[in-house]
């Protein structure tokens, strides 16, 4: 037995060595496949991620950009407010200074931004046309810069096509205005007086700037123009020294403002043949007790024809002077 033992016992080691060698290998093999998942695993990274890292950048850099235009945005916004502009090139100082003025006369900036406003169009005339040589230090309606800023947003809004009204040659005076500029008449300081834009090819509408001729303006003349068509702003009763209105014979409509009621200087205001409906003002009836003298409309001291064309309900006598037919 002793014997027979010792002669199992090297066969099974050797089944032990054998058993342990399988092992080994399987313990191998599947060490060798993992390290050749790793590796292939490491691979696809290795391909993948320079994609990902130069779209990572990409995004780095949009995010750096967009900040960096953020706030020099920011800055260049509050040197605008502040009035700062010291660091920008002489060219770019002024442009800002014009947008700031055209700013603080419009009381807002919202026009100022739509390419096709008349009040777009005025400011780059005096940012690189006519008004490129005006200074825009003095932000008001009476300088020389508001004064040109009014009339060409006038133009533009009533489409005035005179060619007078369209130099070549820059503005550097109130003079260059007031002697080369037709259907415009002048005091002897230079301010405008008069605006005569009767029997013209005219189109568009009154705008809301004309209140900046309040210091000077007497006659505003705009009739026989029946392309001239919107509504009559309230501002019109700033015209504090408007002695004559005339908008007969036009498209204007609504209603006429109580604030044309305003105008103690006020003598004649012809409204016949125009769409204007409703009824006159009572303010501006009242006008007749002090200079007013002359007040035509398309008028009805009563409601007879209501079914006819829209017309200004007007008594006869003691508000207006004189009714014509109705409207154009």
């Amino acid at each position: 037995c002793g014997s027979s033992a010792s002669l199992m016992q090297p066969l099974l080691q050797q089944d032990q060595q054998h058993t342990n060698g399988n092992d080994q290998d399987g313990l191998m093999m599947q060490e060798f496949g993992e390290r050749q998942l790793v590796s292939l695993t490491q691979g696809e990274s290795r391909i993948m991620y320079p994609a990902k890292s130069k779209l990572v950048s990409f995004l780095l850099l949009l995010l750096v950009v967009a900040v960096t235009y953020l706030g020099a945005t920011e800055i260049h916004y509050r040197e605008q407010q502040n009035g700062d502009t010291n660091n920008y090139p002489p060219g770019l100082k002024r442009d800002i200074r014009v947008r700031m003025c055209a700013s603080t006369l419009l009381h807002h900036s919202r026009n100022l931004d739509d390419h096709d406003t008349p009040q777009h169009k005025a400011m780059a005339e005096m940012i690189d046309g006519i008004g490129h040589k005006i200074e825009a230090n003095n932000c008001s309606w009476d300088s020389l810069f508001g004064l040109l800023f009014n009339l060409i947003i006038l133009r533009e809004s009533l489409e005035v096509n005179d060619k007078s009204w369209h130099p070549l040659e820059p503005i550097q005076d109130a003079s260059d205005i007031c002697l080369r500029w037709k259907r415009l008449r002048c005091n002897t300081d230079n301010k405008i007086e008069d605006i005569i834009l009767n029997n013209g090819n005219f189109s568009g509408t009154i705008p809301s700037e004309v209140s900046g001729l309040a210091s000077s303006l007497k006659k505003f003349h705009l009739y026989s123009s029946s392309s001239v068509a919107g509504t009559l702003p309230t501002e019109l009763g700033i015209l504090s020294n408007l002695e004559q209105l005339y908008l007969q014979d036009t498209q204007i409509g609504g209603t006429v403002p109580t604030e044309i009621g305003k105008l103690g200087q006020l003598t004649e205001l012809m409204l016949e043949r125009t769409q204007l409906i409703g009824a006159m003002p009572s303010q501006i009836c009242d006008l007749r007790a002090s200079k007013l003298r002359s007040l035509y409309a398309s008028c009805s001291s009563s409601n007879e024809g209501s079914n006819q064309k829209p017309h200004l309900w007007c008594e006869l006598g003691t508000c207006c002077t004189k009714c014509f037919g109705g409207p154009l």
